[in-house]
């Protein structure tokens, strides 16, 4: 499953390509192969932060359900009024040769907007998270290489490993993620990425994605804590922090909550 809003983590799914740095490969596959629940629905507080550390709080309630490789989700906003009933619904294809597709629901003007594949490098609600990074990455599209072997976070013992587009696929990627290159951290003994630096192509901004409060519920490693920053070189310019209150698995059964018809109509 690539993880969506509900938990926010960039996993990347997929199968190997020629030229690929098959040790970085393996490595991915088992990130890619680490069970996270067949359905999960959650409710967690998004936490904005500009360069003058004013905030701005905002609650959601998230649903994804897993339909063989290929995953769909659906989130809405319930605080505060003035985004409330904003939903977004997302369709995401294991199939590379088909683009994953996004609806928007606006309440102001009760209309249901499809979202073009350009607008998935677009940022979700004023967040640091960009549409690209709340649907995933799939790993068909990108060639990886192992940096380092004896990196580590906090404590924790990692892998490196860069991703960067394959050949076929990087303008396609480009266009709609906004990055050419990316970084992650994978712990050695659970493979879970623990950290992300996301560098955008036509710009001198990157991003940092921070995974923490990882916890075991239900058998599955369930991070409580994701932070993502936005750089222009060293200097901080705005964060999100995204903070999982509720979350439960393995219990959605409704298909036909992930439908554009549901956008204006939440299960509250």
């Amino acid at each position: 499953m690539k993880y969506i809003v509900s938990i926010i983590l960039v996993i990347l799914t997929g199968v190997s390509l020629a030229g690929q740095d098959q040790r970085a490969y393996d490595i991915m596959k088992k990130v890619d192969e680490r069970y996270d629940g067949d359905s999960i629905t959650s409710l967690q507080t998004l936490i904005l932060v500009n360069s003058k550390n004013q905030k701005k709080t905002r609650q959601l309630k998230s649903f994804s359900k897993e339909y063989g490789d290929d995953t769909r989700s659906i989130i809405y906003m319930l605080k505060p009024a003035e985004v409330r009933n904003t939903a977004f619904l997302s369709h995401n294809w294991s199939d590379s040769s088909k683009d994953d597709e996004s609806w928007m629901y606006l309440p102001a003007l009760d209309r249901v907007d499809r979202l073009p594949a350009s607008d998935q490098k677009n940022a979700f609600m004023g967040s640091d998270f960009s549409f690209a990074d709340m649907n995933g990455f799939e790993l068909e599209e990108w060639q990886y290489r192992l940096i380092d072997e004896n990196a580590d976070i906090n404590g924790q013992p990692c892998y490196r490993i860069e991703a960067v587009p394959a050949e076929s696929f990087r303008q396609k990627i480009i266009d709609e993620t906004g990055y050419d290159r990316v970084e992650h951290w994978i712990t050695k003994d659970s493979y879970m990425t623990v950290q992300s630096h996301l560098y955008l192509a036509d710009s001198s901004k990157n991003k940092v994605l921070n995974v923490e409060d990882i916890r075991d519920i239900e058998g599955i490693l369930t991070p409580y804590r994701m932070t993502m920053k936005t750089y222009k070189g060293t200097r901080l310019e705005h964060a999100s922090l995204l903070l999982l209150n509720e979350v439960v698995y393995n219990t959605l059964e409704d298909d036909n909550l992930f439908t554009s018809g549901q956008l204006r109509h939440p299960p509250m």
